[in-house]
């Protein structure tokens, strides 16, 4: 049975990369790619750790995704997540739940590939504004586990109209940002979106451009590799 990132695809060919990309280092011309960014992009992630896996396998697309977003002159990744370390850039700490880390150090960092989705139309300076005061409103917001479960289990056909959004999951964190700046249309419930979703259908509905790479997951045996 062929490696689930290395052979599957889609007809967008947004899942995972081929196996012969994936021992490009750090320093590779597309680690550079970052440096294009405009607040509003998306980064996705194919981590190499066990839950990772298991999500991508699951759902035929990344198993995590953050929203780019400049604040005072630094490039911030917001995202709902349990597994980063870095201390929160808006609280201080290292939290569980949404946060705002400093984007080229979560992509240093990360154990796995990245890919970046670029806006087609870029932010206005009022959309802008309006996106990092809706994303930094969330921080310290607790993960979404039960939605997690639910979305990669159902997708699409799960959503709960009475969800306040108290609490976020990874996915619907970025649909809500995006309904709230005008980008998307209100009424698709974002209960409704896991990660390959977000990735596949924004991009089908010309919102976002196909993803580049930004960072290659590293071999298997590469030192230091970690599960």
């Amino acid at each position: 049975m062929p490696g689930f990132i290395g052979h599957t695809r889609d007809s967008l060919g947004l899942i995972g990369p081929p196996a012969a990309r994936l021992t490009a280092r750090p320093e590779s011309p597309t680690y550079a790619s970052i440096l294009a960014y405009r607040s509003g992009d998306l980064l996705t992630f194919y981590g190499c750790g066990l839950p990772s896996r298991a999500i991508s396998l699951w759902t035929q697309g990344p198993s995590h995704i953050g929203q780019l977003c400049e604040r005072a002159d630094q490039l911030a990744l917001f995202e709902s997540t349990t597994l980063s370390d870095l201390p929160c850039i808006l609280c201080g700490i290292a939290t569980q739940g949404v946060q705002a880390v400093p984007a080229l150090e979560r992509i240093c960092r990360y154990n796995g590939s990245i890919y970046q989705l670029r806006l087609r139309r870029p932010l206005e300076d009022r959309e802008v504004a309006k996106l990092l005061g809706f994303l930094t409103a969330q921080d310290q917001l607790a993960y979404a586990l039960f939605e997690a479960m639910t979305a990669a289990r159902w997708g699409r056909w799960f959503w709960s109209p009475h969800n306040t959004y108290t609490r976020w999951f990874c996915s619907q964190l970025i649909i809500a940002a995006l309904q709230h700046i005008g980008r998307l249309d209100p009424l698709t419930h974002a209960s409704a979106w896991r990660p390959s979703d977000v990735a596949r259908r924004l991009v089908q509905l010309r919102i976002y451009e196909p993803p580049r790479l930004v960072k290659a997951m590293p071999s298997l045996f590469q030192k230091g590799y970690m599960p």
